[in-house]
């Protein structure tokens, strides 16, 4: 079955999401960034594994009832909704770690070589999930690899 993401849900299964958002970070980035999604319901990893003990999370005010916690790059954090609300979130917050990193704004959007703004992770008019620029969808995550 596909989602709105574009991505197959087998499950919960959420390999090709995680690998295009890697793909998409290494257009900037010499390695890619670790990523990883447990479900608290099945108590287990989904995509990613062995990033951390679900029962030896303590971080402070860490909500234990959300469908899903997710790590980006050391970041821990928890997911409420669906399919579509973990891709963007998992999206926002590696946009977030790539900026960090490269020290300036990514995506970047450009049209004949003239600078249009920076893409954000988000969902189109039509529940289309990617990348989106003035809330029209620009490209959807894995693309950017394939652009670069």
């Amino acid at each position: 079955m596909t989602t709105a993401t574009g991505f197959a849900d087998g499950g919960g299964l959420f390999d090709d999401l995680i690998a295009a958002l890697q793909a998409d970070a290494l257009t900037v980035l010499d390695e890619a960034p670790r990523l990883g999604v447990f479900d608290t319901t099945r108590r287990q990893w989904v995509t990613g594994s062995g990033v951390f003990d679900f029962d030896d999370v303590t971080v402070e005010g860490f909500d234990r009832s959300a469908p899903y916690i997710a790590i980006v790059a050391g970041s821990v954090f928890t997911v409420e909704g669906g399919a579509a609300s973990l891709s963007i979130e998992l999206a926002s917050r590696l946009q977030d770690h790539v900026m960090d990193v490269v020290n300036h704004g990514w995506p970047e959007a450009y049209e004949y070589d003239r600078f249009n703004g920076l893409l954000e992770p988000g969902t189109d008019a039509f529940g289309r999930v990617g990348w989106l620029l003035g809330g029209k969808l620009v490209a959807q995550f894995g693309d950017l690899a394939k652009r670069a």
